[in-house]
């Protein structure tokens, strides 16, 4: 298998969410370390067992993935992910119990996310991109103050719930032929675009409320590393909308620079 198999750059991101929320909160410790692998693996397992549901519909969408391709077996890919998803859970458990419910329910929602969650226009997307914000709250969590990671919270549920209605558009064939309702199924492709431009606006307004609350170091690396690209992004983007396979793959690059952002403000 590649490595890239499980998009583990996915998993990195999140699990330098949590060390991140844990930095800003003034709590870097044990459990934050461990949360914050635990969420790496949590990642992976769910990427793994969004694989094993939507097989079918990536042989549309993503033909080159393991399971489509014939690349994996679906026996050893089955296998892969549950061990994911063990050890995430064996991960926290020296975290205490509060901790170990939290990964479980990130284990129950990322398993019901494609059969359950997925085929519901806008739901699917909001599942994901409240477990994406939510890294950043339990990392401060562990670090004992949740306050300085609501902020960066809000920021990653609305550059995730973006991103998610992109890459449904960018999925949009092999979705509609596995008769699945997502939302550009529904409104259509351009209205979804728009409305993941809107969400953009909400995270413009969200930043700049925010910079009042942190360290001036924060306010120049969202100044810098979001709120510009942020504004360049959303201006050329509604003057000619780009593929979206490449605006999914910019707020990607927008994630990692807002987490070095929201990082600073824990210095």
């Amino acid at each position: 298998m590649k490595s890239g198999d499980f998009r583990p750059v996915n998993g990195l991101i999140a699990f330098l969410s949590v060390l991140s929320g844990g930095f800003v909160s003034g709590g870097l410790n044990r459990d934050t370390f461990l949360i914050a692998l635990s969420v790496f693996f949590l990642v992976l397992g769910g990427n793994g067992i969004n694989d094993i549901f939507d097989m079918e519909v990536d042989r549309v969408n993503r033909p080159e993935r393991p399971l489509p391709s014939g690349r994996v077996s679906r026996g050893l890919w089955t296998f892969l992910t549950v061990l994911f998803f063990v050890i995430s859970l064996l991960l926290v458990i020296p975290a205490g119990v509060h901790h170990i419910t939290i990964a479980g329910i990130y284990v129950i929602l990322l398993s019901l996310y494609t059969p359950f969650f997925k085929p519901l226009p806008l739901l699917g997307n909001l599942v994901i991109a409240l477990l994406g914000g939510f890294a950043f709250i339990w990392g401060g969590l562990a670090g004992g103050s949740v306050l300085k990671t609501i902020y960066p919270g809000v920021f990653a549920f609305l550059i995730h719930l973006s991103r998610e209605i992109v890459k449904d558009v960018e999925d949009f064939e092999g979705d509609r032929k596995a008769g699945l309702r997502t939302l550009p199924i529904i409104i259509g492709k351009d209205k979804s675009i728009l409305l993941s431009f809107i969400i953009l606006l909400m995270l413009f307004f969200t930043v700049v409320s925010s910079l009042w609350f942190y360290n001036v170091y924060y306010i120049f690396g969202m100044v810098v590393l979001v709120l510009i690209p942020l504004v360049v992004f959303i201006y050329t983007g509604l003057r000619k909308q780009p593929e979206p396979g490449v605006m999914q793959k910019r707020l990607k690059i927008l994630m990692v620079s807002g987490l070095i952002a929201i990082t600073l403000g824990g210095v």
